[in-house]
Order: C-alpha cells, then sequence, then structure tokens
C-alpha cells in the first residue's frame, strides 16, 4: 500500500497511563492556521458527495440488517476527490445516505481537494473517524493533519468543516491512552512562512 505522505511522528510502546500530567488541548480558527476555507470548499465537499463511491479490498463483508459494510486488506476508496487508504474500513448506512466511515490502518491514510487552487488536505492515523453529513473528520492515535507545508500532530485531531475549527490534544487528554512518553505525543504544529512576492 503507497502511503500518500511521510509524517515525523513515531510510535509509542503502550503502558499504564501517567497521572497528574500536564494535558495539552489547542482549539483554533482554521484560517488561522491551515485551512483557508472559502466557499469553494462547500461546493468541493458537495461534488465529492455526489461522485459514486469505488471500493477495492481483499475482502467485503454486506450486512443489510444493520446497513453496514466491511472491507478487510488494502483497503482503497474514491469518491471523487476523497481517498482513504486503510487496513480494515467500515461504513455505516441510513436511509439518508453515509452516516459514518471508519478507517483503521498501520497508519489508515486520508486525502481529500477542498479547494482546487490549494494543495490537498493528507491526513492519517492509526483510527480515522469520517462523518459527511456533519462535515468532521477525527482522527486518534499517530494523528497528522498537512497541507500547503503547514503540519499538525497529535495523539487525537478532530476537524468541524462547518465551524472551520481545529481541536487537536495529547494523550494525556484522552483516558483511553497509554502512552508510556507523553512528552513525545504532545500537540506539535509545523507551519511555514509566508513568501513575499
Amino acid at each position: 500500500m503507497k502511503p500518500l505522505y511521510q509524517s515525523n511522528q513515531q510510535s509509542h510502546p503502550c503502558t499504564k497511563p501517567r497521572r497528574n500530567t500536564m494535558t495539552a488541548l489547542v482549539i483554533l480558527k482554521a484560517w488561522a492556521i491551515i485551512l483557508l476555507f472559502t466557499p469553494k470548499v462547500v461546493l468541493t465537499l458537495e461534488s465529492d458527495q455526489r461522485a459514486p463511491i469505488e471500493i477495492q479490498a481483499d475482502q467485503a463483508e454486506l450486512n443489510e440488517t444493520d446497513q453496514t459494510a466491511r472491507y478487510l486488506g488494502n483497503v482503497e476508496l474514491q469518491q471523487g476527490t476523497l481517498r482513504i487508504v486503510c487496513d480494515e474500513l467500515l461504513i455505516v448506512n441510513t436511509d439518508a445516505g453515509i452516516s459514518k466511515v471508519h478507517a483503521t490502518g498501520s497508519p489508515a491514510q486520508y486525502e481529500q481537494t477542498l479547494d482546487e487552487n490549494q494543495p490537498p488536505l493528507q491526513a492519517q492515523a492509526l483510527e480515522i473517524i469520517y462523518i459527511p453529513q456533519d462535515g468532521k473528520i477525527v482522527l486518534k492515535e499517530q494523528a497528522s493533519i498537512k497541507q500547503s507545508g503547514h503540519v499538525f500532530e497529535g495523539y487525537r485531531i478532530e476537524y468541524d468543516i462547518n465551524k472551520q475549527l481545529l481541536s487537536a490534544s495529547s494523550s494525556q487528554n484522552d483516558k483511553g491512552s497509554h502512552n508510556s512518553n507523553p512528552t513525545k505525543n504532545r500537540v506539535k504544529m509545523t507551519l511555514q512562512p509566508k513568501v513575499s512576492p
């Protein structure tokens, strides 16, 4: 499986969580950090949602009773400019359409062009949850987002497209984390300077 991009983040062994450590939580307006959203973004996302979904995998399991589809092994999903590459993919449907896409991998990777004048958004994590109807992306464990040279890294990253808010937290802010070295898994951002014309 060819990676969409390489992250500097390293994996960490799992041990018992440390107590009484400082937590990091960053909530930032996306226009101030990475993603400069304009009305073009909304049009691009709507265009992607109208495009057909193509999925390739080694194995597929469809359950009509609970309206789910599970894909296993070398999974690739393509819908318009949206692309997800992972080891396992779960799609949950409702009468209104797809309600959730849950991807896991080592890592799972997400890519989407939100503005045709900007490079695509690239994200990766061990677990990616995409909720298309709400315009939300949740990345968990070894999470990173990259666009236009700007990089965000943390244990958990949430992006709300509608509110244009990005939230990143360290593993110490997540009760389910078992990271033995919280310093290495703190929120990290790398911003490229603007180039003068």
